[in-house]
């Protein structure tokens, strides 16, 4: 029974989910849709590309993900298939793969070309019609040159290494786009000091718990998808220092 995870800025009302879910539907009847996240700013890839890593780690093996966030491409960049973490994932080539890149993905496909307003209808659920018939089909050619986007990656130079917000949770806590294994790589044992956005305020340590804090304090800890968020104990760190998504968070290592 084959899992398929559509992560998009569509509104719930739109007739794109409903074409989309129908034509899965014909497929197999016995296919299960999940969106899981209905907020996603329209158009906003970082914001998509967070919520990929989370569902990528989240739902079960074979699991088939259909990105549809700038979801329409000219045939120079076109439509690529991978797997990642043993799932299925079909996206246009705008990007956002950067975004999982350090996770390795098996193999990039570029896939057959169409000139479609629609994509994931005209595309997509083709390849996905092949792929749960046979799952070793070869969908495409092998792509080694995808877009890469810049602003999903963090940046090193002189000792200082600058992120930015990608996300802000309900609570107002904000995650950047600093993972533990970029930190420690260039930390390498050494202090540091991370600015939250200002000069005027500092964290030192990287916390092991939400709850070793007292009330209204600064804090830093790596969240369960191993990213830098850093929030205020019972306060909310996006309001009081306005940091949203792609707000610049500078480490300096001593």
């Amino acid at each position: 029974m084959p899992n398929v995870v559509i992560i998009s800025d569509w509104n719930k009302d739109d007739y794109y989910r409903i074409m989309t879910e129908g034509m899965l539907l014909k497929l197999h009847s016995d296919v299960k849709v999940f969106y899981p996240n209905h907020h996603i700013q329209m158009h906003d890839l970082l914001q998509a590309g967070f919520i990929l890593r989370i569902a990528l780690f989240s739902y079960p093996e074979d699991t088939i993900f259909i990105v549809s966030i700038n979801s329409v491409a000219d045939e120079n960049k076109g439509y690529l298939y991978t797997q990642v973490n043993h799932c299925h994932l079909f996206c246009a080539n705008n990007g956002i793969l950067a975004f999982i890149d350090d996770i390795q993905p098996k193999n990039v496909f570029k896939l057959p070309y169409e000139d479609t307003t629609f994509p994931e209808n005209d595309i997509f659920i083709p390849c996905i019609g092949k792929l749960i018939n046979d799952k070793n089909v070869l969908l495409g050619e092998e792509c080694h040159d995808y877009l890469k986007i810049k602003k999903f990656n963090t940046d090193y130079t002189n000792n200082v290494l600058t992120g930015m917000v990608i996300y802000v949770d309900s609570y107002g806590n904000a995650i950047t786009n600093i993972s533990r294994a970029k930190f420690e790589q260039y930390r390498a044992e050494r202090n540091f000091v991370i600015f939250p956005g200002t000069r005027h305020e500092s964290i030192k340590k990287i916390s092991d718990s939400y709850f070793e804090h007292s009330d209204d304090e600064l804090f830093a800890i790596f969240n369960s998808v191993d990213f830098l968020e850093l929030g205020i104990y019972n306060d909310n760190i996006s309001k009081l220092y306005n940091l949203v998504p792609r707000t610049h968070i500078t480490i300096e290592f001593l």
